[in-house]
């Protein structure tokens, strides 16, 4: 529809050429423009998913690396029907750093409504104590905490 934003689509190289940025997806089609807004998490520049012709210099892929990536997981309940409010967010302030800090109403009009979803959020070291854990263990502690 006339705009230059594609979605959908990955990335696998980009150069610099004279004048010309050249930017290969995976799929193998090739885009060439006069300049590029790059965008790539930091995740997928430390772990170098994308090439870079000529290469990232010593000094960008020092700043890159100087990130520390925090665990983050996700927790998506389905309800028979919603008993909370219609705020879009809720946020519980932990007694734990990372304890189910973040609520997402997912019923809202404008996300996916009447679904009775709601999401939680947890990071750091209590994202990666609740990836070992089964789905019944997961559940409890979630419903623990919304009441």
């Amino acid at each position: 529809n006339g705009t230059n934003l594609m979605l959908n689509k990955t990335v696998s190289k980009v150069e610099t050429l004279p004048n010309r940025v050249r930017v290969t997806l995976q799929s193998g089609e090739i885009l060439e423009a006069s300049y590029a807004i790059m965008t790539f998490s930091i995740g997928v520049l430390q772990n170098e998913l994308i090439a870079f012709d000529p290469p990232l210099s010593f000094e960008k892929k020092e700043a890159i690396n100087s990130f520390k990536m925090s665990p983050y997981t996700r927790t998506v309940l389905k309800f028979p029907h919603a008993f909370w409010d219609e705020n879009e967010f809720i946020i519980n302030p932990p007694k734990r750093p990372g304890y189910y800090v973040i609520w997402e109403n997912y019923n809202l009009t404008k996300i996916y409504p009447g679904s009775n979803i709601i999401v939680s959020t947890l990071t750091g070291n209590e994202a990666r104590r609740v990836a070992s854990l089964t789905e019944e263990e997961i559940i409890a502690e979630n419903m623990g905490v919304l009441r």
